[in-house]
């Protein structure tokens, strides 16, 4: 369970950072895991 837990969060965190260099990124609630 804190695999998944750490996972989803690391995938939210990249996402992010993606979307402030970038200005773009996929929004984390269309994500599918």
């Amino acid at each position: 369970f804190y695999r998944v837990c750490n996972y989803n969060w690391a995938i939210f965190l990249y996402s992010l950072k993606q979307y402030c260099e970038e200005g773009e990124g996929l929004p984390y609630h269309k994500r599918k895991f």
